[in-house]
């Protein structure tokens, strides 16, 4: 399985798929982050465009899809806000499961990661800044991530629909055995 995570920089994506990691591995389920900012620095990408994020992002999905075909949950915590990207992952990868974190303006102002938002930040290419968002359009899950969000209720709701998810494809399983 592949959960998708995604939400503007400073939503809290790191966070909850960290968590979501610890309990999942608590529950001795075999599970792997890929964090979108390690990655870049492991890949060594350093391009901001929009071509090179689109390509980073395409690599994030071919990594996931490795990963879950070793019987491991791969958990994806990545800003790429590209439909293109998304609708990539559902047509080719099984058991895709998508999370938009979604966070008010206001939240991310206060959380400000790395000074993105702020108006005397110079830097280019951030996304709700000076690159459009495409927002995910049919995500399973939309966690409201406010800066009041208990993360353990977060994580409870991604782990309920992964369940039954997972209890769905075994049905599925068991009628095309019947």
């Amino acid at each position: 399985m592949v959960i998708w995570i995604t939400g503007l920089p400073g939503a809290g994506k790191t966070t909850i798929a960290k968590q979501l990691l610890n309990t999942l591995q608590s529950q001795n389920l075999h599970a792997n982050l890929l964090d979108g900012d390690e990655l870049r620095s492991v890949l060594d990408n350093p391009g901001y465009d929009k071509e090179s994020r689109q390509k980073l992002a395409y690599v994030y999905s071919g990594l996931a899809n490795l990963i879950a075909s070793q019987n491991t949950i791969a958990i994806v915590a990545t800003v790429a806000m590209f439909d293109e990207i998304r609708d990539w992952n559902r047509a080719n990868l099984d058991n895709y499961l998508e999370v938009f974190v979604k966070v008010s303006d206001d939240d991310l102002l206060q959380r400000n990661k790395n000074n993105l938002y702020s108006k005397s930040n110079k830097k280019s290419n951030v996304y709700g800044k000076d690159i459009p968002i495409e927002l995910p359009k049919r995500p399973d899950i939309i966690i409201e991530n406010n800066n009041h969000s208990s993360i353990n209720m977060h994580v409870d709701t991604i782990i309920s629909t992964l369940k039954s998810a997972m209890n769905i494809a075994d049905d599925a399983k068991t009628l095309k055995q019947a």
